[in-house]
């Protein structure tokens, strides 16, 4: 390490250069300074681990000049001499960072013993830059690895996934006093649009950057991988907490409804709550994924023949767009009054993202389409029943005559008794 003293007095510098045992420290340059100023010229010039640096001094103290160095080179490390054992002092001090605080006259063997600590907590820092630096650049190719333990896996190669698992696991738990990794398979059902699926970056860029953002508040980490299409096996770092499990499950119902909301695609995802092994894992959820025969959408933290330990994909066909459940569900529940918050909220979409997607698909608003469709019942009953026109209006909601009236003339250009007169014709 290099070293600079900072002292107005020389006596006192030549004492630390002299008296000192320098040939038993792991100390390579020592610099001198006799004012603040000179201390600035060296430290802006060389490289300097550590600031010894006297209080009281003239023009400039040692409190204010430290306190500038700390700021221009926050990794300096600042010991502090003193001939007064004032409280002050020593609370300013230890306010601007400093490692240590020495009162003078200055014993040698307590000098060297304070650089000795230094040299510790330096080669702690100098090793942990490493493991960092070491942890970036496994942490950047961390999806790769993934993909590389995943073919492990399908290969029959458990014993080499495993060890694989095992290393990803001790990189990320640098991160954490108590890392879990938790799998997740996300599965995609189905898309939007056939003619419009997205590239494999782009699916594996969406997943992470949005995991990651809701992972924040935990300081989670997430990756990917993946070797078959429309299939991914996510990973997911966390501190391990007792609620872990819990609010892994909320994370992922967030993460779920926002794919809905916001992508092209749909999908089903089965995580692994268990602290083990990924071979048990792999098992579990593949075989959870192959049980999903209906292609249910949701997340799964079970077998998806149990529709019920599904809320997130309750009541919904997956085997059909959006648009097309929402329609199947008006034409079932026609004498409602179905809005469309409550039929977003049925598909499990935003509201405002459902009606650009319903208009997209067939052409007309929502409350257009809702509107037509109970004009054709009307016209069903009209033709078919001798139930009075009243009647007709309130089974399909209607509980003004004048409303439905005028509505269904909109809609076939005509009155509701003119269309009853022309059907029996």
């Amino acid at each position: 390490m290099n070293i600079l003293f900072v002292d107005d007095q020389k006596e006192v510098l030549r004492r630390l250069q002299d008296g000192i045992h320098w040939e038993h420290l792991p100390v390579e340059k020592i610099y001198t300074a006799c004012s603040a100023q000179d201390a600035r010229l060296i430290l802006n010039n060389f490289q300097v681990d550590v600031l010894f640096s006297d209080i009281e001094m003239p023009e400039e103290d040692g409190l204010s000049l430290c306190t500038w160095a700390r700021q221009k080179f926050p990794e300096l490390e600042v010991v502090f001499l003193t001939s007064h054992a004032d409280f002050d002092y020593a609370r300013k001090a230890f306010e601007i960072g400093s490692f240590h605080y020495i009162l003078q006259p200055v014993r040698e063997a307590e000098v060297e013993d304070v650089i000795r600590r230094l040299d510790e907590r330096l080669a702690q820092r100098e090793d942990y830059r490493r493991i960092k630096l070491r942890q970036m650049k496994v942490l950047g190719q961390k999806n790769t690895l993934l993909d590389a333990m995943l073919q492990a896996m399908e290969q029959g190669e458990t014993e080499k996934a495993e060890e694989s698992f095992a290393c990803i696991r001790d990189i990320l738990s640098l991160e954490f006093e108590n890392c879990t990794v938790f799998p997740v398979l996300l599965q995609i059902v189905s898309w939007r649009r056939i003619t419009e699926t997205w590239p494999d970056k782009q699916i594996r860029m969406t997943v992470c950057n949005v995991l990651d953002e809701l992972l924040e508040e935990r300081k989670g980490k997430a990756g990917i991988a993946g070797l078959e299409e429309n299939q991914y096996w996510v990973f997911i770092a966390l501190e391990g907490r007792e609620d872990v499990p819990d609010f892994l499950l909320k994370t992922l119902e967030l993460f779920w409804n926002f794919l809905e909301q916001n992508t092209d695609f749909h999908t089903a995802l089965y995580p692994f709550l268990e602290n083990e092994g990924f071979a048990g894992a792999y098992a579990a959820l593949t075989q959870r994924m192959r049980a999903n025969h209906e292609k249910r959408r949701g997340v799964f933290p079970d077998d998806p023949a149990d529709a019920g330990n599904n809320a997130s994909q309750a009541g919904v066909d997956s085997g059909k767009s959006a648009v097309e459940q929402a329609v199947a569900y008006i034409r079932k529940n026609i004498r409602k009054n179905i809005s469309r918050t409550e039929m977003a909220d049925y598909v499990h979409l935003n509201e405002e993202y459902f009606s650009r997607l319903f208009k997209k698909e067939t052409g007309v608003g929502f409350k257009e389409f809702v509107q037509v469709e109970k004009m054709e019942e009307a016209k069903k009953y009209l033709s078919q029943s001798v139930l009075s026109v009243e009647v007709i209006a309130s089974k399909l909601g209607y509980h003004n005559l004048s409303h439905f009236s005028t509505a269904f003339k909109k809609v076939t250009d005509c009155t509701p008794q003119e269309y009853r007169n022309r059907a029996r014709q």
